[in-house]
């Protein structure tokens, strides 16, 4: 029986281990938690002192030197913010037409610069094309030879 016995506490000992590791790991996580909460309210707290710090010396009432800089600063990238939001609601506005067609003018442009190059015209859209070309560059459709 000793080695039943030995096997027994065994496994005993590997199911301790396991309920002892799963509360183990259950009670850092809730200490984590508790600490990124903690974490936060200090952030907020350090946000609503800033602002009521921005407040102040814009007001006049808060002179020092380094909180005029870190003003400043501030202000200048609520700019670069400002014009980033303003690019970015442009990109999200644009079509795929849109990117085409420019394409579309920029190519023929690009060819057009080109002094003896021979053109055809796409059968399709009457896009200009360089002779040879294979489809057309504005609606897509093939070119034959």
């Amino acid at each position: 029986m000793g080695f039943l016995d030995n096997l027994g506490k065994t496994i005993s000992q590997g199911v301790d281990r396991a309920k002892f590791e799963a509360e183990k790991l259950q009670r850092t996580n809730r200490i984590k938690g508790e600490i990124n909460d903690l974490q936060q309210q200090i952030e907020t707290n350090l946000r609503q002192l800033g602002e009521r710090a921005m407040e102040l010396h814009r007001q006049g009432s808060l002179q020092a030197p380094e909180i005029g800089s870190l003003v400043q600063m501030i202000e200048q990238l609520q700019t670069q913010i400002a014009a980033k939001q303003s690019e970015l609601t442009a990109v999200q506005n644009e079509t795929f037409e849109q990117q085409a067609g420019a394409r579309g003018q920029q190519a023929e442009s690009q060819h057009q610069a080109q002094p003896g190059a021979s053109t055809i015209s796409c059968p399709t859209c009457g896009t200009a094309l360089p002779a040879g070309a294979a489809f057309c560059g504005n609606c897509g459709a093939r070119i034959q030879s």
